[in-house]
């Protein structure tokens, strides 16, 4: 499959095979504004660790890209696309329907979204969720949860 540009033509698939992309949590690059260090560790070693700005923000790097490729309309563009979200936890997802919701009846006069953009949402992200996450509460909320993680 080839990615062409929103104002072209997209290509089409020659196959019915899901065409997936896994994003990982790492350092989102967000700053904290020197309230914390910057970069990203998971190292809680020395005995001086403590919840901080970063802990808050964990999530916000995987929230702002499927929000935005959900807006950008990918996954009607390209209908084979699945997103699979590796350990980016699963915990702004009702924030996120919310949006969608919010946009797709903002947008509605426009016609901007051909699909409803939470249903397109479901069907074409998969959420492995943090180990804390109540699994139960993203599950009935529709989404595809992994049972598997893929490691790098």
């Amino acid at each position: 499959m080839v990615l062409s540009s929103r104002r072209n033509v997209p290509s089409k698939s020659t196959t019915n095979n899901p065409f997936v992309i896994s994003t990982r949590n790492s350092d989102s690059g967000y700053t904290t504004q020197g309230y914390v260090s910057d970069g990203f560790s998971a190292d809680i070693s020395g005995g001086s660790f403590a919840p901080n700005i970063k802990h808050f923000n964990i999530e916000r790097a995987a929230y702002d890209f499927l929000i935005t490729v959900t807006y950008e309309r990918l996954f009607e563009r390209f209908p084979n696309l699945r997103i699979a979200s590796i350990e980016n936890g699963a915990e702004f997802l009702p924030d996120l329907f919310r949006k969608l919701t919010q946009s797709k009846k903002r947008l509605a006069s426009a016609g901007y979204f051909k699909e409803d953009p939470v249903e397109s949402f479901k069907q074409h992200v998969w959420i492995n969720p943090f180990w804390e996450d109540d699994v139960n509460e993203v599950a009935c909320g529709g989404v595809s949860i992994t049972t598997t993680s893929i490691s790098s």
